[in-house]
Order: structure tokens, then C-alpha cells, then sequence
């Protein structure tokens, strides 16, 4: 399970950077494990959440219990790019290529640059 930093970091990068309009980026296959994470209500009562497909989840990660909490103020795909606008909680599912390669492979490999 994650520790509580990630709420405590995103609120401070929150208060620190107010010009800024942060998002936090979650794989579908993390939104399922979102409710073991400590302080997860906090983290989307800090910043909007986009979540990108992956392989086996999408589906999942839409009928989860964090996606009906959310669902008053979830966007529809096609207005993703309003999320950085939105004032939390606010949810976005993204559409793209469902790869299933992990975040830290693709970092790794540098390729997304």
C-alpha cells in the first residue's frame, strides 16, 4: 500500500505552486488499488485525477468504488483537456493505446521524451 507522503506532497506542491494546475495520473490498474492507499480521499480533494487505459482494467477501473464516488464530477473523455481547470474532486478516463508495459519500463527507456 502507499504511504500517506503522496497526500502530504500533493498538497504541499498545491500550496506551494499556486499558479500552477497539477493533475495526478494513474494507470487503470492503480485506480483499483486507490482505496488501500492511505489518504486517498485526500489526494482527490487535492488535485484532479486523470486515468489512462491499461489491459484488463479500464473497464474495472470504471465500475470501481472510487469512480462512483466520483462520478458527479467525472468529465467525459472528450473534455479531458478541461481537467487541469477543474477545481478537485474532478476524474477524467483518458483514451490511448492500452500498452502493457509498466510506467517505470517506459522511463526507463527514456522513449517518451
Amino acid at each position: 500500500s502507499q504511504s500517506g507522503e503522496t497526500a502530504d506532497t500533493l498538497a504541499a506542491l498545491a500550496e506551494r505552486f499556486t499558479d500552477v494546475n497539477f493533475v495526478w495520473l494513474m494507470g487503470a490498474d492503480n485506480m483499483l488499488q486507490f482505496p488501500k492507499w492511505r489518504n486517498w480521499h485526500r489526494i482527490t480533494e487535492t488535485v484532479p485525477i486523470a486515468v489512462y487505459p491499461r489491459p484488463g482494467y479500464t473497464l474495472k477501473a470504471r465500475l470501481s468504488p472510487v469512480a462512483t464516488m466520483l462520478r458527479e464530477c467525472t468529465l467525459d473523455t472528450a473534455d479531458a483537456a478541461l481537467l487541469p481547470m477543474m477545481a478537485p474532486p474532478a476524474l477524467v478516463f483518458l483514451s490511448g493505446p492500452e500498452t502493457g508495459q509498466s510506467a517505470t519500463k517506459i522511463r526507463e527507456a527514456g522513449d517518451w521524451r
